[in-house]
C-alpha cells in the first residue's frame, strides 16, 4: 500500500524536469554531469510514466480483454516506443545545445524548446508537461490498489481493502486508503527528493524480489507442487540472474547516495513483513 501511494505521488515529470543541479553535479566534468542527470534529458511523459506502463500493465492484467495476447504486445512494443521516444528526444537536444550546455542547464527541455520556439514554446512545454502529470498519476492511482485488493482478497491484508465496487467492478475502498497514505506521506516528505528516495530503492528491491520469485516457482513446477507455466522466458536463467545483479548495484548506489532517505523507503516496506505474518496466522486459523 505504502509503495502505491509513493508510486502515485513520485509520478510527476513536472518535479523532475525542474530539478535543479546538484552541488556535487556542478562541480563534476562535463561529461559526469550529463551522465548523473539523466532524468533532466528525459521527455516529460516518460520520466515516471516508463515504470507505470511496465509494471503497471502486470498489476491490470486481471482486467484486461485477452491478456495473453494483449500484454505481451503492450509491454513489448510499450518498452520500443519510450527506447525510441527518449533516445529522438536526446538527440534533440544535442542538435539545439552543446554537451555542456546540457550539462549546465537544470530543465534542459525547456532550455531547447525556448531557443527554438521562445517564451511561447516553454509556455507550451510546462502545459505538456502538467498534461504528462495527470496522466503518470493516473497510471499509478489505477496499478496500485489493485495488489492491495488482490492481497486482501488472498486473506493477506484487512478484509474490507478486497471490497469492489458493485457498479464499476474497481478496488473502491483500497482506492480511498491509497489516497489518504498519499497525504499523509506528502505531508511527512520535505520535498521531491524524499519522495523519489523513498520510491526507488524500494521499487527496485520488489522488482528483484519479483524475478527472485522465478526460482522457487520453476522449483515447485519440477517437484510437482504447481502447474507448470505456458510461458517460458529466453535465455532463462540468465537474464534473470543478470536482473538481479544489476538491482543489487542500483539498490547499493542508491543506499549510499541517497542515505537515509533511501533507508527509510526500505524500513517501511518492512513494516509489511509482521502484517504479513499477522494475516496469514488468521487466514490458517480460519481454515483449521
Amino acid at each position: 500500500m505504502w509503495n502505491g501511494a509513493a508510486d502515485a505521488l513520485n509520478a510527476s515529470p513536472a518535479m523532475i524536469i525542474a530539478m535543479p543541479a546538484t552541488k556535487s553535479e556542478s562541480s563534476a566534468p562535463v561529461a559526469v554531469r550529463i551522465a548523473l542527470k539523466p532524468s533532466c534529458t528525459c521527455p516529460p511523459a516518460d520520466v515516471c510514466g516508463a515504470d507505470c506502463c511496465q509494471n503497471g500493465q502486470a498489476c491490470c492484467g486481471g482486467e484486461c480483454v485477452d491478456p495473453r495476447r494483449n500484454l505481451p504486445i503492450a509491454i513489448v512494443w510499450g518498452t520500443i516506443l519510450v527506447i525510441a521516444i527518449y533516445v529522438i528526444t536526446n538527440l534533440a537536444y544535442f542538435r539545439v545545445l552543446t554537451p555542456a550546455e546540457v550539462a549546465l542547464y537544470p530543465a534542459v527541455g525547456s532550455e531547447a524548446i525556448g531557443r527554438l520556439l521562445g517564451d511561447m514554446g516553454r509556455q507550451g512545454l510546462a502545459v505538456l508537461v502538467s498534461i504528462s502529470t495527470f496522466g503518470t498519476v493516473n497510471g499509478a492511482i489505477l496499478t496500485g490498489p489493485r495488489v492491495t485488493q488482490a492481497m486482501a482478497g488472498d486473506g493477506l491484508l484487512w478484509k474490507p481493502l478486497a471490497k469492489l465496487h458493485p457498479r464499476r467492478g474497481s478496488p473502491s475502498f483500497a482506492l480511498w486508503v491509497q489516497a489518504v497514505l498519499s497525504c499523509v506521506w506528502l505531508a511527512v516528505a520535505g520535498g521531491f527528493e524524499d519522495v523519489s528516495g523513498w520510491f526507488v530503492t524500494t521499487s527496485w528491491l520488489f522488482y528483484g524480489l519479483a524475478i527472485a520469485a522465478v526460482f522457487i516457482q520453476r522449483r515447485r513446477e519440477r517437484a510437482g507442487e504447481v502447474a507448470a507455466a505456458t510461458y517460458r522466458a529466453p535465455l532463462y536463467p540468465i537474464t534473470a540472474w543478470l536482473f538481479i545483479l544489476v538491482t543489487v548495484g542500483l539498490i547499493v548506489s542508491d543506499l549510499t547516495a541517497s542515505g537515509w532517505r533511501a533507508a527509510a523507503g526500505v524500513g517501511i516496506a518492512f513494516l509489511g513483513f509482521p502484517v504479513y505474518w499477522i494475516w496469514k496466522g488468521r487466514a490458517r486459523r480460519v481454515a483449521s
